[in-house]
């Protein structure tokens, strides 16, 4: 007699949104409703013991949190208990600026930064000097990176300014073989991730990225920007896993 088994990993889907600010249980609903996601990366929360206390009645897997030392920063990384495994806190910076954790997945392990780069370009230079020790193995970094790439990522006639933290993150992302997901795959597109009012002027910039290592590249899908009514930021969402066709088979025998 022989027993088959049919071998299928679902995709693990994710959702990164800068909050601003998210103190308030009623819009964390509003965020967690917002898509049905596994991993939830959050960016400027706020976010002090008590308001963590109150979270934990909302979300009942796992919280990882930086809650920084003030309170105009802060990320966090939320992930359901049934759909990864092993997960595990590797660094945060103290700051509410940095979270690096590693779980598994389909039998590997995966690397997961969420960041927050500071608005001060020295700053946000030096968060940049340090992200590159740490995106290692199968990497992927999410945020708000508060710096435009290139042209097509802010608003026609506006100015591309010099920012030297640019050039410190793409000179670590050629030397960490990471690439800009989304660009990837919309390289002359012009779509915005934040929309501001300045002086009665719309201001529409591209800063919250995916970030991933190149040899990854198969295994993000459905990369999508999606606008909320509670974030100047839209929420970066997209799905991370093999379509079933090229797992390998799909189907194992075993005699019995």
């Amino acid at each position: 007699m022989r027993i088959y088994f049919l071998l299928f990993f679902g995709m693990v889907n994710f959702m990164s949104i800068n909050a601003n600010g998210l103190r308030t249980m009623e819009k964390f609903e509003s965020i967690v409703k917002m898509k049905n996601c596994d991993i939830l990366c959050i960016q400027e929360t706020h976010w002090d013991n008590a308001c963590i206390l109150e979270v934990k009645k909302i979300w009942r897997d796992f919280i990882f949190v930086n809650n920084g030392r003030g309170n105009s920063s802060g990320v966090a990384i939320l992930l359901r208990k049934d759909v990864v495994d092993n997960v595990t806190h590797i660094y945060n910076d103290n700051n509410g600026r940095i979270l690096v954790l590693e779980f598994e997945y389909m039998g590997m392990v995966f690397r997961i930064i969420n960041i927050y780069a500071p608005n001060d370009e020295i700053e946000r230079k030096d968060l940049f000097l340090d992200l590159g020790k740490w995106c290692e193995g199968k990497c992927i970094v999410v945020g708000d990176f508060n710096v435009k790439m290139d042209r097509l990522d802010m608003t026609r006639g506006a100015i591309f300014r010099s920012d030297t933290s640019r050039g410190v993150l793409k000179k670590m992302m050629f030397e960490k073989e990471v690439i800009d997901m989304w660009r990837e795959e919309n390289v002359d597109k012009r779509e915005f991730s934040r929309r501001q009012v300045v002086l009665g002027e719309l201001k529409q910039s591209r800063i919250d990225l995916v970030l991933v290592k190149e040899d990854l590249r198969d295994f993000l899908k459905d990369i999508k920007y999606v606008f909320t009514t509670f974030s100047d930021h839209a929420a970066l969402t997209f799905s991370v896993g093999l379509d079933k066709e090229r797992i390998g088979g799909g189907i194992w025998c075993m005699n019995a």
